[in-house]
């Protein structure tokens, strides 16, 4: 059976999105880990699951979904207030 151009072309955009996400994924996790922040943590600021952060982080969601970019550089440039007595 032979392979369509369709198919070939679907192959490459779907491996091209994998490395998009792939990349995207590590450049939160290297962000989060010069910010010192856990998993965790930063799961929390960004208002997500733990496990949502994982699926980021691996490469499993889309970059360009649920404002995930915002919510990312959101996390990052959160200031917080001190307040001592």
């Amino acid at each position: 059976m032979a392979t369509s151009i369709i198919s070939l072309w679907q192959k490459k955009f779907e491996d091209s999105e994998k490395e998009k996400r792939k990349k995207f994924g590590q450049e939160v996790k290297k962000m989060r880990r010069a910010a010192n922040y856990s998993r965790e943590e930063f799961a929390r600021y960004m208002n997500i699951s733990e496990e949502a952060l994982i699926r980021i982080e691996t490469g499993y969601v889309d970059p360009e979904t649920n404002r995930l970019k915002e919510k990312v550089h959101y996390a990052l440039t959160k200031s917080f207030m001190v307040i001592s007595l």
